[in-house]
């Protein structure tokens, strides 16, 4: 029995149409047009048959997408993928759990899972008190975007950002932002 793309997806819809049989799924059935003779249909194939639906090579089997839900799905997993790479950044910068909480709703468990899974220790403690170039550097890189954060906190690509402008550690940046965000948001 040879293998084909056509064969693996015609296997596959009768798999999802033989499971959604067993379950009792008739919305699903009636979803991609099959009815009540069919169902029962489905009910007989034995296992042999099953494995040899590949070989049809998607006959009587139509498959579309809709475009507008497909830009939808694409969209949530870029946006998924990109908060997990900003994710990943942070954690990779020493994000202090506190700024992961407030910026993700991350718990501690999955804050201590990823830093382990990126080979990132344990980072504990506040932060050392900047010198004052240092802290000059952070009020200019932070000022104006706090203050237009209006009291919010600042998306998390920007802490990234004034970490690489300043060269201040994540850890002083978020530390530092908590203190100053009154004032300026307010």
């Amino acid at each position: 029995m040879t293998q084909s793309k056509e064969g693996d997806l015609a296997r596959a819809a009768l798999l999802y149409a033989v499971e959604c049989a067993v379950l009792g799924d008739s919305v699903a059935l009636e979803g991609i047009g099959l009815g009540e003779g069919e169902v029962a249909l489905l009910r007989t194939l034995t296992l042999e048959e099953l494995r040899g639906a590949g070989a049809l090579c998607g006959r009587g089997l139509e498959v579309r997408l809709d475009a507008s839900v497909l830009r939808v799905v694409v969209g949530h997993l870029r946006s998924t993928r990109k908060a997990e790479d900003v994710q990943r950044e942070l954690i990779l910068s020493d994000a202090p759990r506190a700024m992961m909480r407030a910026l993700f709703g991350m718990g501690s468990r999955e804050y201590a899972r990823l830093r382990s899974r990126l080979g990132v220790d344990s980072g504990v403690g506040r932060p050392a008190e900047l010198d004052e170039a240092a802290e000059h550097r952070l009020w200019h890189a932070l000022s104006g975007r706090l203050r237009a954060a209006g009291g919010h906190p600042l998306a998390p690509e920007a802490y990234l950002a004034v970490r690489a402008e300043t060269g201040v550690p994540l850890r002083a940046v978020w530390a530092y932002a908590r203190r100053w965000s009154g004032p300026v948001g307010g």
